[in-house]
This record gives C-alpha cells, sequence and structure tokens, in this order.
C-alpha cells in the first residue's frame, strides 16, 4: 500500500509544480490546508479517492492520465520541476549549474564508453 500512497503523492506533486504552482497555491485552489498537501505529497496521508478525485479537478487532469505514467512524462514532470527551480536562482547560479551538470554527463559518457 505504501507504494501507491507514495505513487499518488509523488505524482500529485510533480502535477503541481508543472503548474508552477506551490503547495500554498494548490491547498488555496483545492480548499485544504498546504500542511495537509505537503503530507500527502510526501506519501504520509492516505487520502480517499473523493479527495484525490477533487485534487484531479483543480489540477484539470482526468484520472485515467492521472495513472498513466509514461517514461516521457516522468521525464516531462522532472524537467519542468528542475525549470521551476531554476526560475528562483540568480543568471550566474544557473550558469554554474549547467556546468556542473556538463561535466557530470561527459564523467558519465566517458565511462560508459570503455
Amino acid at each position: 500500500m505504501d507504494e501507491l500512497i507514495n505513487f499518488v503523492g509523488q505524482r500529485l506533486r510533480g502535477l503541481r509544480k508543472a503548474k508552477g504552482w506551490t503547495q500554498e497555491k494548490f491547498a488555496e485552489e483545492s480548499g485544504h490546508q498546504a500542511s495537509y498537501i505537503a503530507g500527502v505529497e510526501r506519501g504520509e496521508r492516505n487520502i480517499t479517492l473523493d479527495t484525490l478525485e477533487k485534487l484531479l479537478l483543480v489540477l484539470e487532469v482526468k484520472p485515467a492520465t492521472f495513472f498513466s505514467v509514461s517514461e516521457e512524462d516522468n521525464l516531462l514532470e522532472n524537467l519542468k520541476a528542475h525549470v521551476s527551480l531554476l526560475s528562483t536562482r540568480s543568471h550566474s547560479e544557473v550558469e554554474l549549474i549547467n556546468k556542473i551538470s556538463q561535466e557530470i554527463f561527459e564523467t558519465i559518457d566517458s565511462q560508459t564508453e570503455k
């Protein structure tokens, strides 16, 4: 059961971030407390199907879409989350993060070529 609870929380977090919403904004839109939303996203709250349906309505996501996650969907959600994180940083910080990422990828590529 923990696996499903964690999936639901992570999926809701990804969809919320894809909309560019904070937990506070999501809470406001859904009529819940931010602490409740945080608990759901961390997999600490076992929500009802009624609550899940209401949260999906707020996010404008159909249940079938919510539960059908492809690798591309996961990648897109992760990229959107990174963009959201980077959007709050200075230009020099973003450049530094890009340089670090390039170094990491070059290291990975050189190891896989061996």
